[in-house]
């Protein structure tokens, strides 16, 4: 609504894009809601697949560049966001963490196999 986005926001948006309720965002459920999947792979740092919340969570604070605990619009529109680099956008990410991202998939996993084309 008012162009920013605090981390409780997020978050809810986390939920709404897990259609599915699994606790995890699929492939399929990023693109229909979506569309075009390049920062859904920069968000799945560990390429499992499914952008978990751990990783949402950690994507947060790679997109607040000026760390103020919001996306605000300079955010959406400087530096890594307004390339559609995904090599990019995940090392920001995983630079955001003292360590990987878990490889361990989500308790409430679906198991379905991935539409993510084989690289």
């Amino acid at each position: 609504k008012d162009g920013v986005l605090d981390r409780q926001e997020w978050r809810a948006a986390f939920a709404m894009l897990d259609n599915d309720g699994s606790g995890a965002i699929s492939r399929a459920e990023w693109v229909s809601q979506l569309g075009q999947g390049h920062m859904f792979d920069a968000i799945d740092v560990d390429r499992g697949g499914t952008i978990t919340f751990e990783e949402w969570d950690r994507a947060f604070d790679a997109f607040d560049r000026d760390h103020d605990g919001i996306i605000n619009p300079y955010d959406w529109t400087s530096g890594s966001l307004k390339l559609p680099r995904r090599d990019i956008v995940r090392a920001k990410i995983v630079a955001s963490t003292k360590g990987p991202v878990s490889k361990r998939s989500t308790a409430r996993s679906s198991g379905a196999p991935s539409n993510r084309p084989v690289m």
